[in-house]
């Protein structure tokens, strides 16, 4: 987990997936609050925006099983 901080408050967070190592999953907090995510895959950005999502659905992603 890689965090990197912006001048303009948001933070973003890299999370390798657990089944696929070249997917990277992409958590944007920003400074108001609310999350964002988006994947990198083999080094690239999949989507071109981020998704907002809840804390439970980052959660969900987070800690998927089987």
């Amino acid at each position: 987990m890689k965090k990197r901080h912006r001048a303009n408050g948001t933070t973003v967070t890299r999370h390798t997936d657990h089944w696929n190592p070249r997917k990277v999953w992409l958590i944007k907090h920003y400074a108001d609050g609310h999350y964002g995510i988006n994947q990198e895959i083999a080094g690239r950005v999949f989507y071109t925006a981020y998704q907002r999502a809840s804390k439970a659905r980052i959660q969900q992603i987070l800690t998927a099983c089987c």
